[in-house]
């Protein structure tokens, strides 16, 4: 299957609008006429139907989202369209259940520049730190992973209420043209002020580099909402979480791969704890997986540690075969529950 015919498949197989806002996990508000809650801007604007030539449409009255089901997808999973059309393409294949062909990815093209965008991040996080949130704070400690979070830089939003004044303050060093253009901030339609991107995703989690250098920024959900997790516009999770500390471990340590960021800290703690010493890397999820990845794992053993469910078992064999084939020495370790983070919460044993 070529790249068009792969795009044709799956609008075809997004075609129903209420297949596609179950898969997707839209909210339907009981007094929202009729209309999802936009994954974009957050209110009951949605409406979702089939065209005239039997693809799925969108439209939101709230907001400037409208399309076909890429665009619903892109808003959904934090992406931009056309620049990350390759990771929209992605995560609307792994939806649809369409198997991909290995496709050259494009170059991305952020807005501002990689500087600017590590500045306006760096000085988020100064802004808003993780121990200035309670709420937030307590319930990343209530996983047992609150100490972790704050010494790997996590931080918090405020409620929305008190937004403004964040983005006051970082409007004092950076342009507007600037904040849009990282990816975190739109323009308020009815107001014209500028504001976060889906307030109510307050943790912030911030993605480095081998190097330790601000590479994107995700941002996650305290209630049931959809999408739960967030990445910058134009700022895919191109590489996996922890990576910064790949170095500081022996290169004799094994390198496990886990779901999400949560994940990898419940691991790092379970692993400090049992004094193994291990390099924890997370994946945005599993349908996000690149067999680039497994590079990081070369002359080590790498733990195929995802979740234990359908999705994470279905896709541990190709882990498995990248991993062999980048050289590493692959074994699956899969958490005595759903995820790292129940075992840790469950005090069961790695």
């Amino acid at each position: 299957m070529n790249d068009r015919a792969a795009v044709e498949e799956i609008r075809a197989r997004l075609s129903d609008p209420r297949d596609v806002a179950r898969r997707l996990k839209l909210e339907r508000p009981r007094h929202g006429g009729g209309r999802y809650r936009c994954p974009s801007h957050g209110g009951a604007a949605l409406a979702l139907f089939r065209g005239r030539d039997g693809t799925l449409g969108v439209r939101c009255f709230g907001c400037d989202l409208h399309g076909d089901v890429f665009h619903l997808v892109a808003a959904s999973r934090g992406l931009v369209l056309p620049g990350g059309f390759p990771d929209v393409l992605q995560a609307a294949a792994a939806l649809a259940a369409v198997s991909l062909p290995d496709l050259p990815r494009e170059v991305e093209r952020p807005t501002v520049s990689d500087a600017t965008f590590a500045g306006v991040v760096a000085r988020l996080l100064v802004l808003a730190p993780l121990a200035a949130a309670p709420d937030v704070l307590g319930y990343l400690t209530g996983r047992q992973i609150g100490p972790q979070a704050i010494r790997d830089g996590w931080g918090a939003l405020p409620c929305r209420r008190e937004q403004a004044r964040i983005v006051s303050a970082l409007a004092r060093d950076f342009t507007g043209d600037d904040l849009v253009g990282s990816g975190l901030f739109v323009t308020d339609q009815e107001t014209g002020a500028l504001r976060f991107r889906q307030p109510g995703a307050r943790v912030l989690i911030p993605w480095r580099g081998l190097d330790g250098e601000l590479v994107s920024i995700q941002r996650r959900r305290l209630d049931a909402h959809e999408p739960r997790y967030i990445a910058a516009a134009g700022r895919p999770l191109s590489r996996p979480y922890g990576l910064d500390r790949l170095r500081s471990l022996p290169t004799s340590a094994p390198v496990a791969f886990v779901e999400g960021a949560i994940d990898a800290l419940a691991l790092r703690e379970l692993c400090r704890r049992h004094r193994f010493p291990c390099v924890v890397l997370a994946v945005p999820g599993v349908e996000t997986w690149r067999s680039g990845w497994a590079a990081y794992a070369k002359g080590r053993t790498g733990f195929v540690a995802l979740d234990a469910d359908e999705a994470g078992d279905r896709k541990a064999p190709t882990v498995t075969a990248d991993l062999e084939a980048a050289g590493a020495f692959p074994k699956r370790w899969r958490p005595r529950a759903k995820d790292w983070g129940e075992v840790l919460a469950g005090g069961r044993a790695a």
